[in-house]
């Protein structure tokens, strides 16, 4: 049953963080806001995952994982009731921020649950049962937030959360076991502070720089402050002893090529596509937000299908062969969907977004296992912790370039502030698929035989 109460909390926080592409504009017209401009609700939730993530580990050890969890859930399920109450972008981008704290909590200590709790004999199946779950939220997410938009209002498109907490919470004080705290490691405060400073004046930079709103003299001095305590940041996780967040990793190569120069505009270039398409499907395109949702199931429901397929694909071709071949696709695949217009026949965005969708899984999936493929096995949670520090980093940048783009031709063309139109988004797609095809200079970089002995493919070559 622990099995069962994470795959709960993973699916809510999954779901969570898809459904809100598709009130986007519902929610602007409540707020007075151009839809583009509520792109801060997505970046503020990411930031906050990826500044307390390093933490997490921390309070795990300290106050145990079980109460941890609870804490986590609890707070994700109130500030869901606050995100659905709120009346301003102010406070809703408030209670963004407390939910993406409790996300970052939520999502690692949940992994850590199962580990120690299953035993390797169960690890398989209930790590199956959770990796389900969080395949199926952003499958339906988008189709569950516009029918709520549709049919409802926006504020239930959060609201929906509430039962599914409760009965996270319930299963959790019931079926999980509540585990021993392990003796903590001191808290690397300097890091923490300087790590959240770094993440927190780069993204709020740029989407000051994406905002119709925005002062472009509070951005760059926001984008500077950032930069600086980046670069401080990272001389402070060299030196210490035992940093919060453990840079080590970057010493593989195919680590670096993984996380940084092709898994960063992969990232990038991926997880802008639902924010950009529910927009252009609604505000272009004319589709309503549950016609929006429902047409996005193609895209996410392909990438679920696929994944049986993945581990065959990499036996058979290797892990270079794969990665160019999906990167390739992805980005035609992108740039498929920058030619939608109006008169487009439904079906043939239909068989586009599913061929996106099939590409993107294998590249996602053949880039998340293969960097761990030279890491030293005592450098594995340090890995894991800085991959999804990046993640979540890349992500929120994925959100607030495509604003930028966005907006930036709509003020160029004399529309500051209003509706982008669907040349805007035209141009922010082939943006993104201009980045995939740039991943693939450093994917190239990887020997035919990297990640062997994961897919097996050496035996046969």
């Amino acid at each position: 049953m622990t099995g069962t109460a994470v795959a709960v909390a993973m699916f809510m926080a999954q779901l969570d963080a898809t459904v809100i592409h598709t009130a986007l504009p519902a929610m602007g017209k409540s707020f007075g806001v151009a839809p583009v401009d509520l792109s801060i609700g997505v970046t503020v939730y990411l930031l906050a995952q990826a500044a307390c993530l390093p933490a997490s580990a921390w309070l795990t050890d300290r106050l145990g994982p079980k109460r941890v969890f609870a804490l986590a859930v609890l707070c994700f399920t109130l500030s869901s009731l606050w995100c659905g109450l709120t009346h301003s972008l102010g406070q809703f981008v408030a209670a963004r921020v407390a939910q993406g704290a409790s996300a970052a909590l939520m999502m690692p200590v949940g992994g850590s649950l199962l580990v120690r709790s299953a035993g390797k004999e169960r690890l398989v199946q209930v790590m199956t049962l959770t990796s389900t779950a969080v395949l199926l939220a952003p499958t339906f997410g988008p189709a569950i937030g516009g029918f709520c938009v549709t049919y409802l209002s926006w504020p239930w498109a959060f609201l929906i959360n509430v039962p599914i907490g409760v009965l996270g919470l319930v299963m959790i004080w019931r079926h999980v076991p509540d585990l021993p705290a392990e003796n903590p490691r001191p808290f690397d405060t300097r890091g923490f502070l300087l790590g959240a400073a770094a993440m927190t004046g780069l993204l709020i930079g740029l989407d000051r720089v994406s905002s119709a709103s925005g002062d472009i003299r509070i951005a760059l001095a926001c984008l500077a402050g950032g930069a600086a305590a980046a670069l401080a940041a990272v001389r402070h996780f060299r030196r210490h002893p035992a940093p919060l967040l453990s840079l080590a990793p970057l010493r593989s190569d195919i680590y670096r090529i993984s996380v940084l120069s092709a898994g960063a505009p992969i990232r990038i270039a991926i997880r802008a596509l639902p924010f950009v398409l529910p927009l252009m499907f609604q505000l272009s395109l004319g589709m309503s937000a549950f016609a929006a949702g429902l047409t996005l199931i193609m895209l996410n429901g392909s990438d679920l299908v696929i994944k049986p397929l993945i581990r065959v694909l990499l036996r058979r071709l290797g892990y270079r062969a794969n990665l160019l071949a999906s990167c390739l696709a992805s980005a035609a695949g992108t740039a498929l969907c920058a030619a939608f217009s109006p008169s487009t026949p439904l079906w043939v965005i239909l068989v586009c977004l599913m061929f996106l969708g099939a590409a993107r899984s294998i590249l996602f999936t053949g880039v998340q296992t293969l960097l761990y493929t030279d890491v030293p096995e005592d450098q594995t949670t340090s890995a894991t912790v800085l991959w999804n520090v990046f993640q979540q980093l890349t992500s929120a940048i994925a959100v607030s370039l495509s604003a930028i783009i966005i907006n930036a031709l709509s003020a160029l063309h004399g529309r500051w502030g209003e509706a982008p139109g669907l040349a805007d988004f035209r141009v922010a797609l082939l943006f993104h698929a201009a980045l995939l095809l740039a991943a693939m200079a450093s994917l190239r970089k990887l020997e035919g035989t990297a990640g062997a002995r994961l897919s097996g493919h050496s035996a046969q070559t």
